[in-house]
C-alpha cells in the first residue's frame, strides 16, 4: 500500500509535519480516510423495501453507494440499493458498474 500525503485531522504531530513538508505520514492510522457522504435525497430503507430489485436498479446512480457488512463471513461490500430480503447484490452492481463517474460526481 502506498503511504498516504495526507494526513488525518487526528494525526499525530510527526505525521502533519510529515505531510506539512509533503512526506507521507508515517503510521498508517494516521492518514486521512475518504469518507462518503450520501445525497441528501438517498431512500430510506421503508421507501427502498417497497420497490422490485428492478425499480432499485433504475433508481439514478447517486444511490448505488458501497456499504461494507463486517458481521457476515465473508465480509462484503455491497450495494446500498441493490439489495432484497436475503439477497444483496456486491458493489459494484450492475448499475453502478455501467455508470460508475455518476455514482460519486452526481
Amino acid at each position: 500500500m502506498t503511504a498516504s500525503k495526507h494526513a488525518d485531522q487526528n494525526a499525530c504531530g510527526t505525521c502533519r509535519a510529515l505531510t506539512a513538508d509533503g512526506k507521507p505520514v508515517e503510521h498508517e492510522e494516521c492518514a486521512a480516510r475518504a469518507h462518503l457522504i450520501e445525497p441528501p435525497d438517498m431512500p430510506d430503507y421503508e421507501d427502498l423495501s417497497a420497490l422490485t430489485l428492478e425499480e432499485r436498479a433504475k433508481l439514478p446512480a447517486r444511490f448505488h453507494l458501497p456499504r461494507f457488512d463486517d458481521l457476515g463471513s465473508p465480509n462484503l461490500w455491497y450495494c446500498a440499493v441493490c439489495w432484497d430480503e436475503g439477497i444483496v447484490s456486491g458493489w459494484p452492481c450492475a448499475t453502478a458498474s455501467e455508470k460508475g463517474a455518476e455514482v460519486f460526481t452526481q
